[in-house]
């Protein structure tokens, strides 16, 4: 079972029998009994003995209700039409108006038709947090009807655990305590919010992702793309040729740099880093170690003016070569 579910029930329990004061035999209006706690809503003013009044925004969440929750077609309302609900509310209730009218949504046309239909001393409770006193019919005032807004968000967990206990008491003994909710069946292999579905991305109703059994569902982000260097730059490591120096140089080669430059006060003095130099010429990069001291600023730009230099001379000898290559 979901966590949301116990928790729903509960809130639905709250605002009940602890801010809307339920008593048997009372016409409770449930405005937007389409999502969990509507429907926990509806449940409990049926099984604790009184007459449920619901509406929906769909033909999908009417069925559901009909079906799975025999409430009469008489009782659930359309929230797109809701100009003629006084009429049809008085006239399923046997002339009578509703002792409590709870707000489960924010559509607030349907909230004024609602609170002329509140009999007086009745109550109205708002969940939305949406909800100002001014979009209610002005006579609530005048009818002496207990207006109640909540924030389920900020109930204490003792409080909570307590509701829990309840809730799951009157599970135990009333069975047809259940919660059956529309959904959308998707693979995993189908984005969310795909055009083809036929919400067109937007799903009010909970989402089931149908997981195959060889799915692969990557827990770690994707990894960057590998590194790529040009073969024709020249890639200068200053520093010597000692153990990161010479990893370093494997790596740029590993990665595509085919011209590599040392600077270096004592060049490749020792067997390991002229093994190091032979393995790079043998993958195809060139390397030319120059003695520099890069503490010393005047020595390092002399150095960089020479390589600036000759790098242009050789790639002025590339382009003369690929010339003479093409008039052949």
């Amino acid at each position: 079972m979901p966590a949301v579910v116990p928790l729903a029930a509960a809130h639905a329990l709250h605002v009940l029998v602890e801010a809307a004061a339920f008593r048997a035999g009372q016409t409770v209006f449930v405005n937007g009994s389409g999502d969990i706690l509507g429907l926990f809503l509806a449940q409990l003013v049926r099984t604790l003995n009184g007459e449920v009044f619901v509406s929906v925004s769909s033909q999908e969440e009417r069925y559901l209700l009909m079906k799975d929750y025999h409430i009469p077609a008489n009782r659930i309302f359309n929230q797109l039409n809701p100009a003629s609900w006084t009429s049809d509310i008085f006239a399923a209730a046997d002339g009578e108006g509703l002792g409590i009218m709870i707000n489960n949504t924010m559509t607030g046309s349907t909230v004024r038709s609602l609170s002329t239909s509140v009999k007086s001393g009745g109550c109205s409770v708002d969940v939305t947090q949406k909800v100002a006193p001014s979009i209610l019919d002005p006579t609530v005032f005048e009818r002496g009807i207990t207006l109640s807004f909540l924030n389920l968000s900020a109930l204490p967990d003792s409080e909570l655990s307590t509701l829990f206990d309840k809730t799951l008491h009157l599970a135990q003994t009333d069975a047809s305590i259940r919660c059956t909710l529309s959904r959308w069946l998707l693979s995993l292999n189908c984005h969310i919010s795909d055009s083809t579905s036929p919400t067109r991305g937007i799903m009010p109703d909970p989402v089931v992702i149908e997981y195959p059994q060889n799915a692969t569902v990557p827990l770690l982000p994707s990894p960057p793309p590998p590194l790529y260097l040009k073969p024709e730059g020249t890639y200068i490591l200053a520093g010597g040729l000692r153990a990161l120096g010479l990893t370093t140089a494997n790596t740029l080669c590993a990665h595509g740099a085919r011209h590599l430059v040392f600077l270096s006060r004592s060049g490749a003095s020792s067997l390991r880093q002229q093994e190091t130099l032979r393995s790079l010429y043998e993958h195809g990069c060139a390397v030319d170690v120059v003695r520099c001291d890069v503490t010393n600023a005047e020595q390092f730009l002399n150095h960089h003016c020479v390589m600036r230099r000759s790098n242009l001379e050789v790639m002025q000898y590339r382009k003369e070569k690929e010339t003479r290559h093409d008039d052949m």
